[in-house]
């Protein structure tokens, strides 16, 4: 564990405490069973300041499950979750814990361990957030070298550090706290040496790999390098290592920057300033390994730390069967099997070695993430993956005697796909493939608002008005999107391939979409649905040039005014041949008389109403439920201002229809509105103008790109006997596995 956070948890102990809050239901499921918990937030102390968690623990089986994402990002680790897979991914320092949901096993840094409760995840009102992953923070705590301590009575969690005395620690001599920092140095003049002891164990290293560690938007303000065995500290010029220093074993150096210089102290000691790569390599250690340990983590080879703008660039270099030994590991679970893991690792080297020069300008051959391949020193190293390493050492994979990129993902939906209709252009050994070897994962669900859409329309400097649509026009053959098409009311924009998910981020290209036809299907929904009302009208018609108005039904009454021919009146009384009308006198003013039926001819008129009516939701977040009931299954949940067509109405409830199915919404978080779709020349237009939104559906069945090997895939053919060169050879089309 680094200093950083070991001083962290040193000075105080991580309280977790619970305080009372108004908080809204929490669904959970835990060992394939649901329930609800109405509990308390929970509010992290962490030396003084509060980190807040946005759902409450619980306790299951008398086992304290805890939202645990605040605190170990804090701490500097990190919590990833793969809603392909189900699983968690809980890293800091050197330890990794994958945890699946719902199974009661884990793997840690490889190796297979039983958790006495399984992790869960919890839903706020039927809204899947991928944050809220609940695992069980003993084992986790534990496993990462903490101790946890539970009081059931006050319903508290303290997480504190292990106590723990380093013999090698007694040691090392106490150092100036006020180390002197001298002038720069000449580099050309050498530092005093305040260790003589010689390394007498540096090899060439032209035949390693450089992989970029720490650059770019990644170099760091100080690196500290530690080992168990001496270190030799020097200069590389013209790929010449100039020794300039040998550290004792446990002995600890900074390198931070200093102008065009790169300052060095040993134990807290300045040794000197000096301009270049600066290079250290360990000792071989008794196993004939070079081990070192840079900012907490532990690497094999050697590292090189050169300056990079004012902060300092880290290259680690190995050779390639130490460079595997990260690779495999960090990209599949040893827990898939040897010979899939073999695959793995052959992949691997496979692509390295072509890639070799990807990274060339930047001076390093590849990278540390999953831009090239993901490597993280040896905190994922296992037994079984380091086998495979071995058992499959200089064992690459050719087409026609070339070199060909393995490219892998974790899973493929069941097809893998034609590169063509990935990254545009065809390639004889990436051809699609029916893979009935990969096992049925569950697909991960995510959704996107109309204005989360047209921001990322906005961020790519898209205009095309307000988004009314949105479609997939055309899949592979293998089932994946190829063509995106997004209509606004100023035009529309086309992705294709693999633009169809990274325009959303997607983990993989074979998605389906709900809900793309947006506002444009839901003015089709209203004229579809509307209802056409008919209101008959019978009113006189005058037949006559000039009829007077009488004050009472009666040829002898007070005359009041008179209407001329073809005016039409509403019939307000009828007695014996008269008919009571109002009209407008000679001063203008409405009043009531009676007119003859002798000069007047009665008219009957129909008026036809064309109604739509939309349920459009007030609340922020509200559930659609299967039936008119509190207590009816929820369906999905639906957001503020989006509308939905209504079919029919239950008491205080609107009957909808949801995508392509009916549902139902509470009367008390929506408003209805109707539109006289005889009198709205524009309903898409109206819609807009009322601020109606909506959101799209996505469900993803496949993590990665697709093109090349599937990783679950290559466990199902090993669990089925294959052996690595089959694996291979059945998702690289026409491909020979051999020896370089």
């Amino acid at each position: 564990m680094n200093k950083k956070i070991m001083g962290i948890i040193v000075i105080c102990i991580c309280m977790f405490t619970l305080s009372i809050a108004s908080y809204s239901s929490i669904e959970y499921v835990v060992d394939q069973k649901e329930y609800t918990y109405e509990g308390k937030d929970v509010t992290i102390n962490l030396n003084d300041k509060k980190l807040e968690c946005d759902i409450p623990p619980i306790i299951h089986n008398e086992r304290t499950l805890l939202p645990i994402r605040a605190l170990i990002e804090q701490l500097g680790g990190n919590v990833e979750w793969d809603g392909i897979l189900q699983m968690v991914t809980v890293s800091l320092d050197k330890t990794e814990v994958v945890m699946i949901i719902g199974k009661n096993e884990a793997m840690v840094n490889g190796e297979k361990q039983i958790l006495d409760v399984a992790p869960c995840l919890a839903y706020e009102n039927g809204d899947t957030n991928t944050s809220r992953t609940i695992v069980p923070v003993r084992f986790v705590m534990e496993n990462l070298g903490l101790d946890v301590n539970w009081d059931q009575d006050t319903f508290t969690v303290s997480i504190s550090q292990k106590e723990q005395t380093d013999p090698e620690d007694t040691e090392q001599k106490p150092i100036d706290p006020e180390p002197v920092d001298p002038e720069p140095v000449d580099p050309d003049t050498d530092p005093e040496v305040i260790d003589p002891e010689p390394s007498g164990d540096v090899e060439d290293e032209k035949n390693s790999i450089r992989v970029g560690v720490y650059y770019n938007s990644s170099a760091k303000n100080k690196i500290t390098v530690t080992a168990k065995t001496a270190i030799s500290i020097g200069i590389v010029d013209d790929e010449e290592f100039d020794e300039k220093q040998v550290a004792k074993k446990n002995a600890t150096i900074v390198l931070e920057p200093s102008g065009k210089y790169i300052k060095v102290t040993v134990n807290g000691e300045n040794i000197g300033k000096w301009k270049g790569n600066i290079k250290l390599i360990p000792q071989k250690n008794s196993a004939g390994e070079r081990m070192l340990t840079v900012n907490g983590l532990q690497y094999r080879g050697s590292a090189e730390i050169s300056l990079e703008g004012s902060k300092l660039k880290y290259i680690n270099i190995l050779d390639m069967q130490e460079y595997l030994c990260s690779v495999v590991p960090s990209e599949m679970p040893a827990s898939f099997g040897l010979e899939a893991v073999k695959a793995q690792a052959v992949a691997a080297r496979t692509y390295a070695l072509s890639q070799i020069n990807r990274h060339k300008s930047d001076g390093f051959n590849l990278c540390s993430t999953t831009h090239c391949q993901v490597y993280s020193g040896t905190r994922n190293e296992n037994n079984i993956t380091n086998q495979a390493v071995e058992e499959t050492e200089n064992m690459v994979v050719r087409y026609e005697g070339e070199l060909i990129s393995t490219y892998y993902s974790a899973s493929m939906g069941g097809y893998t796909e034609d590169v063509k209709n990935v990254w545009g252009s065809s390639v004889p050994y990436l051809k699609s493939v029916k893979d009935p070897y990969e096992p049925k994962l569950t697909p991960g669900s995510i959704y996107f608002t109309k204005a989360e859409i047209e921001t990322k329309l906005k961020n790519k400097n898209i205009n095309i008005g307000e988004v009314v649509k949105i479609e997939v026009t055309e899949y592979t053959k293998a089932g994946r999107a190829l063509e995106l098409v997004i209509t606004g009311t100023k035009g529309k924009t086309t992705f294709l391939r693999e633009g169809t998910r990274t325009f959303f981020n997607l983990k993989g290209q074979m998605y389906t979409l709900e809900g793309g036809a947006g506002i444009l299907g839901l003015a089709k929904q209203i004229e579809e649905y509307a209802e056409v009302t008919e209101e008959k009208n019978t009113f006189v018609k005058v037949t006559t040039a000039s009829l007077n108005v009488r004050e009472k039904p009666d040829a002898d009454a007070e005359k009041i005014g008179a209407v001329t021919k073809g005016e039409k009146f509403d019939i307000l009384d009828e007695q014996d041949d008269w008919i009571k009308i109002e009209f407008e006198n000679e001063d203008k003013e409405q009043i009531k008389g009676w007119i003859s039926k002798e000069y007047v001819k009665e008219v009957e008129e129909v008026n036809k109403t064309t109604i739509g009516k939309i349920a459009k939701v007030t609340a922020n977040e509200m559930n659609v439920r299967k039936k008119a009931s509190t207590s009816s299954d929820i369906i999905t949940t639906v957001g503020k201002n989006e509308a939905y067509i209504i079919i029919g109405q239950k008491g205080n409830w609107v009957n909808v229809i949801v995508g392509e199915q009916e549902a139902w919404l509470s009367k008390d978080y929506v408003e209805i509105l109707e539109y006289d779709l005889d009198k709205v020349t524009n309903i898409q237009k109206q819609l807009i103008n009322d601020d109606i939104t909506f959101r799209i559906f996505i469900t993803v069945y496949d993590n990665g790109h697709g093109v090349g090997m599937s990783q679950w895939g290559a466990k199902g053919m090993a669990d089925e006997g294959f052996n690595y060169i089959e694996i291979l050879q059945f998702y690289f089309t026409g491909v020979d596995v051999e020896e370089m």
